[in-house]
């Protein structure tokens, strides 16, 4: 009897977890993890409230089926269900280091307005900003080039330049964490997609995302607890790679040494590429990994509202502050949690002090998605398989993401010809989340 391939995963983010949970009913799987815990930017603490206990995202933060679709079956076939979201209006507020009293915009969002706790600032630029958005919908829904930018797009709009300085440029970076100088190297797809996958539930309104009540980290757990038939190695970052007739030697940090016939690098990609050195023929791969340009980020949750705006009714779920040539969010979690979350916050600190009252901090690399990052996956998609090497990971598809990170592991579960339930239940075709409505503010 022929004995099942044996696949060595390497990385316990969400793309790993999954593309091991994916593969074990047909195969021999060991999980290799660097750090003592699984999960990877899917990082969750647990914040002690006069109402309670709460759980906070330090890393990968909103979900809902409806915007992240494959993501949203695995959630359900994990026994994650409706009842398990926290739902969250995206309402935000841009502010500037200069002129804090005064808000460049504040999203509006119906029923806080008839409830009387937030005042909108909208206006001219406001207007801008839904004509760029409106035009990056157009453009998504054409199946518009990932590989063009977001100066491409915003040249032919002619918005006032003051507009796209302080608003588009600024929430752009914001989403990939990078200066605001690099915002016009972005691809536009990827800067947009997040706002244009879910249109309001009615004009006037944000759009409604949500944040699982169990925290991301509790998703890696639960796959994790389904993961019986793979051998799960924490604190066990692989060292080396080695080509060994038609299969690789594997060789980890507690200097183990094994055979395997397969391998899926399931690592952002700078921790990928020093990987691929020793193998030959990998030089191309090598280029492309070391394409993706990643920004370092310091994230902190607090109890301290240092970083929302000085008026109480221009405060939102996601407030930002561009300041230095940086923007950054502090997200408020009264909108989320209700009475437990009054006094919460998640505040990115990379350039700015680190707010009092601090309960977590970690440091992240955060991937900016350049053109020159999508071209890059084009040519590991290009090589996925060969020889035996597979490439999972958020940096692959779609945007850096947890739904991107499961639709990485769903490609390679389809390249490895697998038929289970598993992946029969997250592979159902689906649309280019990008191809939204126009109008999702």
């Amino acid at each position: 009897m022929e004995h099942p391939v044996r696949i060595a995963v390497v990385g316990a983010g969400i793309a790993g977890l999954t593309t091991a949970w994916l593969l074990e009913p047909s195969h021999d799987v060991t999980l290799y993890e660097a750090a003592e815990r699984l999960g990877g930017h899917a990082d969750t603490v647990t914040v002690p409230t006069g109402h309670g206990e709460v759980r906070v995202d330090l890393g990968a933060q909103y979900v809902y089926p409806a915007g992240f679709p494959v993501h949203g079956r695995l959630l359900a076939a994990l026994g994650v269900g409706p009842a398990d979201l926290a739902e969250a209006p995206v309402t935000f507020t841009m502010s500037s280091s200069g002129r804090k009293n005064v808000p460049l915009i504040v999203s509006p969002h119906a029923p806080d307005e008839l409830r009387g706790s937030r005042t909108p600032v909208t206006g001219p630029a406001w207007d801008s900003l839904g004509t760029f958005l409106a035009a990056a919908a157009d453009f998504a829904a054409v199946d518009g080039d990932w590989t063009v930018s977001l100066a491409e797009l915003l040249d032919p709009l002619a918005l006032p330049e003051d507009h796209v300085r302080q608003i588009i440029h600024p929430l752009m970076a914001y989403i990939s964490s990078c200066a605001d100088a690099q915002a016009p190297e972005l691809s536009v797809r990827a800067a947009t997609a997040f706002f244009l996958a879910l249109a309001p539930r009615a004009p006037g309104h944000a759009p409604i995302w949500a944040n699982a009540t169990c925290g991301m980290g509790g998703t890696a757990s639960l796959i994790a607890g389904e993961l019986r038939g793979t051998e799960i190695r924490t604190g066990s970052g692989v060292t080396a790679v080695r080509r060994l007739g038609d299969g690789y030697e594997i060789t980890d940090t507690v200097g183990d040494a094994r055979m395997v016939d397969r391998v899926v690098l399931a690592l952002p990609a700078y921790a990928a590429s020093p990987l691929l050195e020793p193998l030959a023929g990998r030089d191309g791969v090598r280029r492309a990994m070391d394409a993706f340009p990643y920004t370092p980020v310091s994230v902190a949750v607090h109890r301290d509202a240092a970083y929302m705006p000085v008026d109480r009714a221009h405060w939102s779920t996601v407030n930002l502050d561009t300041h230095d040539g940086h923007t950054e969010a502090s997200n408020w979690y009264g909108p989320v949690l209700g009475p437990p979350g009054r006094q919460v916050f998640k505040s990115w600190t990379t350039h700015r002090g680190r707010p009092k009252d601090t309960i977590a901090v970690r440091d992240f690399r955060h991937l900016v998605l350049t053109t020159d990052a999508v071209r890059a996956r084009g040519v590991l998609d290009s090589r996925q398989g060969e020889d035996g090497l597979y490439f999972a990971g958020s940096h692959l598809t779609y945007i850096d993401s947890q739904e991107g990170a499961v639709r990485s592991a769903v490609t390679v579960a389809k390249h490895f010809g697998c038929d289970s339930p598993r992946l029969a239940a997250l592979s159902a075709p689906v649309a280019d989340l990008a191809a939204a409505p126009a109008g999702t503010l």
